[in-house]
């Protein structure tokens, strides 16, 4: 189980980040809010594990970009899985920073990478038949690229792929990764 410890760590790191985010971007232009789903592809052996397969992603993000085409992002994410017995949520919570490309007024290409993640994992299933119950604290780094569409008024559309390195979750005596390929679709408004 979580110690009370790792609770209190990933709660200080989530106000630090918080607090640091709306200092900067306070009495600030070109901020926005994006949110959207998608779907995370395991890229390891808990496939061959457990009975998971893939994981719903839904993220959340409020960010600033900066003159020269850089950004900050505050990304919050709800990854679930839960498939023939085995369930697994996975809650997260990063600070990115990412690179602008503009294409055309219409259209950005971006990078970046989630910085300083902390995910918190709660697990209810099998792993080689044998029944498991725990959650985990882990740390954890999102790289991604894709593309803003912008629509109207202020509107745009993002289309993001990246991968994430979660790896190590302590799951009762055992340990399980959930890194993976991630494909999002997002909408967001910039304000």
């Amino acid at each position: 189980m979580v110690t009370t410890q790792k609770k209190t760590s990933v709660c200080l790191i989530m106000m630090l980040i918080m607090g640091w985010a709306s200092a900067v971007w306070a009495n600030q232009d070109n901020t926005y809010a994006v949110a959207g789903a998608g779907f995370l592809y395991y890229t390891d052996d808990r496939i061959a594990r457990t009975n998971l397969d893939f994981a719903g992603d839904f993220e959340f993000s409020i960010g600033h970009t900066f003159a020269n085409n850089y950004a900050h992002e505050l990304m919050i994410g709800y990854l679930h899985d839960g498939h023939k017995g085995d369930d697994i949520k996975l809650y997260s919570l990063s600070l990115a920073v990412m690179r602008m490309f503009p294409l055309s007024p219409k259209v950005d290409l971006f990078a970046g990478a989630g910085l300083f993640g902390t995910f918190y994992a709660k697990y209810y299933g099998h792993i080689f038949g044998d029944e498991k119950r725990d959650e985990s604290v882990r740390p954890g780094i999102n790289f991604f690229a894709g593309f803003d569409i912008n629509l109207h008024s202020g509107f745009f559309t993002r289309i993001q792929l990246g991968y994430r390195l979660i790896r190590k979750f302590d799951i009762d005596a055992d340990t399980l990764d959930f890194s993976g390929i991630s494909t999002v679709v997002k909408i967001g408004y910039t304000f």
